[in-house]
């Protein structure tokens, strides 16, 4: 199988554009641990909002959040 210069330079663009997003998204997942298990979510909005699944939190009122560079937090289930 043969591939033309312009398929390969266009394969590099397309490359480091998904690790591009993929490093956008990386950065937007956090850890979410509670009591009885742990998760993960999202970074949803800028304020701070994060999506998750219901059986990640449970019946929690309070979780402990770390985000990708290892800050960690408390976060409030509403």
């Amino acid at each position: 199988m043969a591939i033309s210069i312009e398929q390969s330079v266009s394969a590099g663009i397309l490359s480091g554009e998904l690790a591009a997003i993929a490093e956008r998204v990386r950065q937007s997942t956090v850890l979410v641990y509670r009591e009885n298990g742990n998760g993960a979510g999202v970074i949803w909005r800028a304020d701070g909002e994060i999506v998750t699944n219901k059986h990640v939190v449970g019946n929690s009122k309070e979780v402990d959040v770390v985000l990708a560079d290892g800050r960690k937090f408390t976060g409030i289930v509403a």
